[in-house]
């Protein structure tokens, strides 16, 4: 793909940071307007790797969600809807053990999900939306990796904030473990995207979990909301509650 083709169509990305762990020669930026995209360190006329294009759900015309499907979970013993894709069984409902309902959006099933399979010894980490602890950052959320119930605990909740997954990708590349991760259904598309290309992912990303999802939040969301109780931006911070 020519860098300038690229630049032209990254608008239409979904800015997950899968390009910038293809190749080097991309990094992933907040925007003026609060929203992560692709910077290409390149010139107009070189050309970049060409899976960049596959990796991205909204470039590839290779790969669909069906394609996809197809391959993880097509079965006799797997049902089959136009509108759902496959499955076993469909509930609604939310967690009755500890306090973890109260302590987390959607019924605290993600953060179930996620303990149980750390205390089963399913996986070594969870992959998901945290706190950025670093305090002379203005980002207030990223991607980071949690390796005990406690830390998975403080990440629950929903976080309308941008975020993206070069640098825990990378991560997860250098460390070896047994990974799950939590994201919109985009995220998730491009974790299984660039999984399909680089086997070390493919090898360590065990479980993927997928958020219903509608839209990404700008980080001059989080502004907006604060400057109406009275939090001038710049000066919005993050403090993390947990109810006993």
């Amino acid at each position: 793909m020519k860098v300038l083709e690229f630049n032209l169509r990254k608008k239409y990305s979904e800015a997950s940071g899968v390009c910038a762990v293809v190749s080097d020669d991309i990094v992933m930026e907040l925007n003026e307007y609060g929203d992560y995209e692709e910077r290409v360190l390149l010139l107009n006329d070189m050309v970049l790797d060409s899976d960049i294009e596959f990796v991205s759900p909204n470039f590839s015309s290779e790969v669909n969600e069906t394609d996809i499907a197809d391959r993880l979970f097509k079965s006799d013993d797997v049902s089959f809807d136009q509108r759902l894709g496959y499955y076993r069984s469909l509930y609604a409902g939310h967690v009755l053990e500890g306090d973890y309902r109260i302590n987390a959006s959607s019924g605290g099933i993600g953060t179930w999900i996620f303990k149980e399979l750390l205390e089963r010894d399913y996986i070594d980490g969870v992959i998901h939306v945290k706190e950025n602890l670093d305090k002379g950052s203005p980002i207030l959320f990223q991607y980071g990796i949690s390796r005990s119930v406690e830390e998975i605990r403080v990440g629950s909740r929903s976080k309308y904030y941008p975020v993206e997954m070069s640098e825990v990708l990378r991560t997860v590349r250098e460390v070896e473990g047994r990974y799950a991760i939590i994201g919109i259904p985009s995220f998730i598309m491009a974790v299984r995207l660039i999984c399909e290309k680089d086997e070390v992912l493919k090898s360590r990303i065990k479980y993927t979990v997928g958020l219903i999802c509608g839209h990404q939040k700008s980080s001059k969301f989080g502004e907006f909301l604060a400057w109406q109780v009275g939090i001038k931006p710049g000066n919005l911070k993050v403090m993390t509650i947990v109810r006993n």
